[in-house]
């Protein structure tokens, strides 16, 4: 499209990544666009003058910056921007982009969301992954791939680097050494899979900076292990021309990276025709793939960056598996049949790189992505825009789960839904008994498999989504809900006729009765791949989904908490007495019989350390825990009355086991001092019990089990399950008030990234997106 001026906006006068891609990009664009292109340096705090000197041998970028310093009369059509922090405000001209942006794990600011709605109009990023990450965090606006360009390294000639001799097989690994780097993995791996005696060097080039330390690290490496094999570290600056030789004498590049945007050293090596092992999941598996590189094995953990995102992943490289592929290329270089082997392989990634990673192919898939918004929009003023967007990509949602009853899941899904603005449709069973009268927007379609001895049909759920253009459908799955095979027919007539499928998972783990296997969601088979995406709750929820081999579609979704500061600041404790709370549904496996028996102990304590001169105080256990239809619950009921009866405690119990709705129950919660979960086991990937208990703002305590880990940040974890460890933890909370107090301003600002209304628009964003 002729006639358009572009401005790129951010720095270009070092060696820093993004001043590099902000040169290179723009070179890029004005080779396709003669003319059209401008340079302005400026930084996430603010503008700045460059440093002509650092550029004194590129003049062409001299001669792109002083074009913005030379102004025409009207501003640029296209600015485009890549800094940090990504500063999206004051940008002049019609079209907004923030250009080629990358990100590294999977929580992403939600002001930085809320930033990139608002002021952009197209993003344009490094590698499908940050796309994936941006669409799963809530960015609404076009995400486009266009990746990065590494063919620039082929214009600087190569300038010699000694390194050191002796040694037939060169490992190199180039980074910052951050942590997210893996440098501790690939030191743990190369070290179990060489010894001094092996004709091995390991190279790691790094530069001097404050959050490196590799010194450290190599040192303790040395001191514990004599027998270390061969490593020089190359801690400065090297110029291209002198990283272009590192390339050359390295046998393979060694990258067994936490998170990448994109992972320009990987296809850097590639270019240059250098073997490549690197972790099978991050930007740079768009062109890291079996076919290309050796892909290190993996599993999802909590990010450890100061971001502090909460819910934010990467992933551990396996060691075990790094250092078999060490071996296994050393191996392969030994003779003619294993070098044939590499180099098939290192063929393909060169071509792959050339065909798809030069900056002419990335810069025109940048001006395609502009050109495709001239064609469609005239106006680009934001909020006209996103109004364009919206009318025209959002469609009509069905939204299947159990509705207006008592479960967990109905609940849930109401809580989701309150806050949405699409147009949802909800698919409900009909055999349940309602609360309440259903609203306009309720179909009651399909059956539950619970309690039955066939499994129902769902052919009534289908027929209403395929005669209703419906243009999405969320699942909200439970075992008891659906039979495997006939949901597993649904979803793949949905997919057939191009209709978006969400899958909502709130439990993955098996379910076994009686010793029997009677459930599992690996039987869902290929209805995980059929499906738009799988949402989970929990790390170990998306871990058990990649051993099933679903990772691409999978996505962690938190659960949403009820955010209410109004009804907090009516209800406060009463500083005369210190309440202990329980919050759930009256279930076995839930702890409450073992809470009343800690809390008796709790007592003794606390008398015997009165009778002892310290000063404690006055405790009651209050236990809203309402009763849940069936006999089960009754039959829990019964055995707390015992116990509280004869717990020698009974006027300092209350038990409540009528059903309150949530915003008596939150009051209630609020007036205690600590909301404790006392949980002996669960299936479940998180507790929605939890969140409410958090959502009071009072201090949480929990026993040590796998479904509190997505509140680990938050909540103070009881040394133990059983009675007298329970007690023990309670006290010592009771008694240190400044332990109890110690999360408080993590857990208020929990509270306010998972408010219902934050998640929900996070699944609004997804559904627009996928729905586009």
């Amino acid at each position: 499209m002729s006639g358009i001026r572009y401005q790129f906006e951010g720095p270009f006068d070092s060696s820093y990544s993004l001043a590099i891609l902000n040169r290179e990009m723009a070179r890029a664009v004005e080779a396709l666009r003669p003319g059209s292109v401008a340079l302005y340096s400026t930084e996430g705090p603010g503008d700045y003058a460059p440093n002509l000197e650092w550029l004194r041998d590129d003049p062409q970028v001299v001669e792109l910056w002083r074009r913005s310093q030379q102004p025409p009369a009207k501003p640029p059509d296209v600015t485009l921007r890549n800094l940090y922090p990504p500063r999206v405000t004051g940008m002049s001209g019609q079209l907004h982009v923030m250009n080629t942006y990358g990100w590294e794990e999977t929580g992403f600011p939600a002001e930085y969301v809320a930033a990139f709605n608002e002021h952009l109009h197209l993003v344009t990023v490094m590698s499908s992954w940050v796309r994936k990450v941006l669409v799963e965090n809530g960015v609404r606006v076009p995400v486009v791939p266009v990746g990065v360009g590494v063919d620039h390294i082929l214009r600087y000639p190569v300038e010699p680097v000694s390194l050191p001799k002796g040694k037939r097989f060169c490992f190199l690994h180039i980074s910052s050494c951050f942590p997210r780097k893996g440098v501790d993995v690939l030191l743990d791996a190369y070290t179990a899979a060489f010894t001094a005696a092996d004709d091995v060097l390991l190279v790691i080039k790094t530069f001097p900076n404050p959050h490196s330390t590799i010194e450290q690290q190599l040192l303790e490496l040395w001191d514990r292990q004599p027998d270390c094999p061969a490593i020089h570290l190359i801690d400065e600056d090297l110029s291209i021309g002198q990283i272009n030789s590192l390339y050359q004498q390295a046998d393979a590049l060694v990258a067994p990276s936490r998170g990448e945007g994109f992972g320009m050293p990987m296809a850097e090596a590639m270019l240059w025709g250098t073997p490549v092992i690197t972790t099978g999941y991050g930007g740079h598996t768009d062109f890291c793939t079996p076919e290309t590189s050796w892909l290190i094995d993996y599993h999802f953990a909590k990010a450890q960056t100061h971001m502090g995102q909460f819910d934010s992943l990467w992933v551990e490289p396996d060691t075990l598996h790094l250092t078999a592929l060490m071996r296994k290329l050393y191996a392969l270089s030994q003779d003619a049949a294993g070098r044939e082997t590499i180099c098939i392989r290192t063929q393909a990634a060169k071509a792959m790189i050339e065909n798809g990673w030069c900056w002419s192919q990335v810069a025109g898939r940048l001006l395609e992505a502009i050109d495709g918004l001239y064609a469609s929009v005239g106006n680009f003023l934001p909020t006209k825009l996103r109004a364009q967007q919206q009318d025209a990509t959002v469609g009509k949602v069905a939204w299947v789960s159990t509705w207006n009853t008592r479960c967990g899941i109905a609940s849930y899904s109401e809580w989701l839904l309150e806050n949405s603005h699409l147009p949802v449709t909800i698919l409900a069973n009909a055999d349940s008994v309602p609360t309440g009268a259903d609203g306009d927007n309720v179909i009651r379609c399909w059956e539950t498999r619970a309690g039955k001895r066939e499994t129902p049909s769902l052919a009534g759920l289908l027929h209403t989504i395929l005669n209703s253009g419906f243009r999405a459908v969320v699942i909200q799955f439970n075992f008891a809900f659906f039979g495997v095979q006939p949901l597993q027919e649904v979803i793949k007539t949905l997919r057939e006729r191009g209709i978006v499928v969400y899958l909502f998972f709130h439990a993955t783990q098996d379910v076994v009765q009686d010793g029997r296997l009677v459930s599992t969601v690996r039987g869902l088979g290929g209805a995980l791949a059929d499906c738009t995406r799988l949402l989970a709750h929990g790390t170990a929820d998306v871990n058990r989904l990649k051993r099933f081999g679903r990772v691409g579609n999978v996505t962690l979704i938190p659960h949403g908490v009820m955010y209410a500061p109004d009804i907090l600041a009516r209800h406060q404790p009463d500083p005369a007495v210190f309440r202990i709370a329980s919050y759930g549904f009256l279930l076995p496996d839930k702890g409450v019989p073992e809470l009343i028996s800690a809390f008796a102990l709790l007592q003794q304590r606390l008398l015997a350390l009165a009778a002892a001169g310290k000063p404690c105080p006055q405790v009651r256990l209050e236990l809203f825990n309402a009763l849940y239809p069936g006999s089960v619950s009754e039959q829990e009921r019964t055995k707390c009355v015992t116990l509280i009866e004869y717990s020698g405690y009974a006027d300092s119990i209350g038990l409540h086991t009528a059903y309150q709705e949530n915003e008596q129950s939150l009051a209630a919660l609020a007036a205690c001092d600590l909301v404790v979960f006392p949980y002996q086991k669960s299936r479940e990937s998180s507790s929605a019990a939890v969140r409410m208990g958090l959502a009071a703002g009072r201090p949480v305590a929990c026993t040590p089990m796998n479904v509190f880990g997505d509140v680990a940040d938050i909540v103070h974890f009881l040394p133990g399950v059983s009675p007298q460890a329970m007690a023990e933890g309670l006290l010592e909370l009771v008694m240190d008030s400044a332990k109890l107090a110690s999360a408080r301003r993590r857990h208020q600002q929990w509270l306010q990234a998972h408010a219902w209304e934050q998640v929900t628009q996070r699944l609004d964003a997804m559904l627009m997106q996928d729905m586009r």
